[in-house]
Order: C-alpha cells, then sequence, then structure tokens
C-alpha cells in the first residue's frame, strides 16, 4: 500500500477548495492510504465556511489568524504529515488522472529520487505555460511587459517559451510547475522543506535549483492537473499581486551573484516605467495603481 498526504495552502479560494478535495477523494483505491491536510492562511471567503465545516477523519485542517505566506504554511503541513509520499498541490487545481495511473507513477520511484511534475492545463482544456527552465532577468523583464501591453507582448511571451524549450536541451533545464508536486517525504526534508523568507512564489523554484544540486531527478509526467492559476492571487490587493517580483529578487539575491539581483532591481524600475506610461493604463487607475506599487518592490528587497 502506498502511503500519500496531500498537503494543500488556502487562501480565499472559494469553491474551489472544496472541488479540490473532491478530486483527491476520487482516488479512492485498496492499494492507497490518502490523507489531506489543509493549511488556511486567515481566509475571510466562503472557503472558510467550507473548512470549518468539513467532519471527514482523513481531512485535517490547521487555521490560522495569520496569513503566514505559502511556503511556511506547507513546512507546517509536513511537520504533521506521516505519510511516505507527499503532495503538495493548489487549492485552485483538479486531479484529472485516477488511482490506478498514480499508482504506477509511485512505483517508478524505486529510488525515492524523483520529484515528480504534471502537466498542467487551464480550465479550458489548453496547455498552461510554466517554466520549463530557471527564470531570469529576461523573463522578468518580459513578463513585466506584458502585463502593460497584453496584446502585443503575449504574443512574443509564448515565443519566448518555445523558443527557450527548443534551445535548452531538456534534462538540464526542467523546473516543475509548483501548482502540483510529489515526492518521497524524505526528499523534502533534506532539502529543508520551503524557504519560509518567500512570502508567495519562488519557494517551489528554490526547492527544485536545491533538489537538482543535489542529483535528485525532476520528472513531468503525462498525467494531468487542470489549474484555475492565481485564483485567489487576482483578487488580492497590488501588494500581493507584485510579490512575485520581490520574490524573484529574493531569488537572485540568494542564489547567484549581487550583479544578477541588481540588474534585477534596475529592469523592474524600467519596466515598470514603460507601463506606467502606456496611455491605456495612464487613464486607467487600476492598472496605474498596479504599476506604481509594483515601483516600489526594487526599493523594499
Amino acid at each position: 500500500m502506498h502511503r500519500i498526504d496531500f498537503l494543500i495552502c488556502n487562501y480565499n479560494t472559494g469553491s474551489l477548495i472544496e472541488k479540490c478535495i473532491n478530486s483527491i477523494l476520487n482516488l479512492n483505491n485498496k492499494e492507497l492510504d490518502i490523507n489531506i491536510y489543509v493549511y488556511d492562511n486567515n481566509s475571510f471567503d466562503e472557503s472558510l465556511d467550507y473548512l470549518q465545516n468539513i467532519n471527514n477523519k482523513k481531512i485535517k485542517i490547521l487555521f490560522d489568524n495569520l496569513n503566514l505566506g505559502y511556503g511556511k504554511a506547507i513546512n507546517n503541513l509536513f511537520n504533521v504529515s506521516t505519510a511516505d509520499y507527499i503532495f503538495i498541490l493548489n487549492p485552485d487545481t483538479l486531479i484529472k488522472f485516477d488511482s490506478i495511473q498514480l499508482i504506477k507513477l509511485l512505483s517508478k520511484d524505486d529510488s525515492n529520487t524523483k520529484i515528480f511534475g504534471f502537466k498542467i492545463h487551464t480550465p479550458g482544456q489548453e496547455v498552461q505555460q510554466h517554466l520549463v527552465f530557471e527564470p531570469g532577468l529576461f523573463w522578468l523583464f518580459i513578463s513585466i511587459l506584458r502585463k502593460g501591453y497584453p496584446v502585443f507582448l503575449d504574443i512574443f511571451y509564448n515565443f519566448y517559451f518555445n523558443l527557450v524549450k527548443l534551445l535548452k536541451d531538456k534534462q538540464d533545464s526542467t523546473f516543475l510547475s509548483g501548482c502540483a508536486l510529489l515526492m518521497n517525504r524524505n526528499i523534502f526534508k533534506s532539502l529543508n522543506g520551503f524557504n519560509e523568507k518567500y512570502f508567495l512564489y519562488f519557494e517551489d523554484t528554490e526547492l527544485l535549483l536545491n533538489a537538482k544540486k543535489q542529483g535528485i531527478i525532476l520528472i513531468e509526467t503525462d498525467l494531468i492537473i487542470e489549474h484555475n492559476s492565481s485564483f485567489s492571487v487576482k483578487k488580492s490587493n497590488n501588494k500581493i499581486k507584485t510579490e512575485i517580483y520581490k520574490s524573484a529578487l529574493i531569488y537572485f539575491k540568494s542564489n547567484f551573484n549581487s550583479i544578477k539581483y541588481f540588474y534585477g532591481k534596475i529592469l523592474i524600475v524600467i519596466a515598470s516605467i514603460i507601463c506606467v506610461c502606456n496611455p491605456i493604463n495612464i487613464f486607467s487607475r487600476k492598472n496605474s495603481k498596479y504599476f506604481l506599487e509594483l515601483l516600489k518592490v526594487p526599493f523594499n528587497v
């Protein structure tokens, strides 16, 4: 029998958390012993009501009156989990494979030295782009500009993803989507879990980088996860929405030389100013507020 603990950090995901949990429970199989651990980061929407009323011995809920951030919440869940395998899963996802496929996947982990990722699809069944390579300065710059000029730069951004996939050796460049990661618990423990200096984003990127340094194999399987990307972040304030760029700077500073960190700061300032100057954003209070908040990030890291 395979024992798996699903670790989920929830923050204002509405009805999506219930659907996510139900998709896990659908994996019920006599060869699987599945438990679900959820950490709620001080939600105030309908997801909190749902979690407070769960009555299932297979589901354990931890509540906090503060938002601890994603990485720290998952670490706390890991510390109370007990299974041989952990499955870190975002609450805005749905599992689209069955128990037989999962059992076959676990049977391939004979050496317990693999981290498994998944094919990520949007709710419209399109393949969701994610970084299969290590995010760098070019990604940082383009990802900001496409927010300020989405019609023009979405085309370029997609071309950028596809070009890098072609040019880079897949085995060397593979980075998995952090919305769904499956691994033996000893791997997560050996990597000291998620780095809690990240509030949101890049804690998974650093974990995978450290895993590769230790010779742990990263494998993107053909099993499908449906992801309603950044559902709770879209409803959050601008400070939360810009957290990805703060985390990117922390990542550069922690894992590379100071030059990359310094250039990252400069690029955020330049890209923010370019986006603020877009006439559409000038006359859109919502957009201009976002880019002005983003402009503060390099001065707060």
